[in-house]
Formats: C-alpha cells, sequence, structure tokens
C-alpha cells in the first residue's frame, strides 16, 4: 500500500509497522509495540521484515511524541504519538511464532472491543512517497477477534 504524503504527518493503525521510502529524500522506520508490563521484545536489526532489515524502535501504550530512529540507527525528527485511548499493550504467545517474528507479533497494542479506532500519528515525516506495511492479527483467538487497519 502506498501513501503519498501531502504534509509530514501520517496515521496508521497497526500492531507493528514499517514506513519504507519508495524515493531517495524519504525516510525508513521499523517500528514494534511492545507490552510495557512483560518488557521489550522488540526484533533484531538484521530481521528484514517486507524485505528491509534495520534498527526496530520500542513503542508502548501511555507514551507519546518519541523520537524514532531511522532503520541505520540514525536519531531523526520524526516522533511516533499513540493516541490516549488505547487502552493496553499486552502479550499473547503464540505457539506458531518464534524467533524475530514472535518478537514482533506476540507483544500488541489494543483499543478495546467497541469498534472505535484509535490513531498512531507519525509527525516530521519528509514530504515523498511511503509504503506502510502493517503487521497485524488477534494472536490469542483468530475466529472472534478481527483485527483492522486504516491508513489515513
Amino acid at each position: 500500500m502506498t501513501y503519498q504524503a501531502l504534509a509530514p504527518r501520517c496515521l496508521l493503525l497497526g500492531l507493528g509497522a514499517l514506513l519504507a521510502s519508495t524515493t531517495a529524500s524519504a525516510q525508513g522506520f521499523n517500528v514494534d509495540f511492545d507490552d510495557s508490563a512483560f518488557g521489550t521484545l522488540t526484533p533484531a536489526s538484521t530481521y528484514a521484515a517486507a524485505g528491509t532489515a534495520g534498527t526496530w524502535n520500542s513503542v508502548m501504550v501511555g507514551t507519546s511524541a518519541i523520537p524514532l530512529l531511522d532503520k541505520s540507527g540514525t536519531a531523526s525528527a520524526v516522533t511516533i504519538t499513540l493516541d490516549s485511548n488505547l487502552s493496553a499493550d499486552l502479550y499473547s504467545d503464540n505457539v506458531n511464532t518464534t524467533g524475530d517474528d514472535g518478537s514482533l507479533m506476540d507483544d500488541i497494542i489494543f483499543g478495546g472491543s467497541s469498534g472505535t479506532s484509535y490513531p498512531i500519528t507519525f509527525d516530521n515525516l519528509v514530504n515523498g512517497t511511503y509504503d506502510v506495511y502493517t503487521y497485524a492479527m488477534a494472536p490469542d483467538n483468530k475466529l472472534a477477534y478481527v483485527t483492522d487497519v486504516d491508513v489515513v
């Protein structure tokens, strides 16, 4: 999915995300949403979700305007903010995920079951075209829970 940044800001809902540049002037970031009670389970920088390895940023519920490192590990002006209505970060050890796959997918953020969307906002992005990859699932009960991701 490609998102054309008209202003240096975009919204994303998801459990794991990668913003990948499709132009030389844009930026690339790996973000893993972690569980504050269980700890950080961020994939290794050699982990190539969507084919692009690099530094992973750990983000937890209750944090805002977190500065992000780009995929090379360099500090950037880009920040991520999670909507204050996101209710929980959780850990669910899915037996079908191990290693870096498990580090990315076993810890999640949860906004509740009301069907309301709560934005995750990236600020200070360089204008350009971005590919936004999300990795999302309801790891505890794939038949009863639906995972929904929107890029606005």
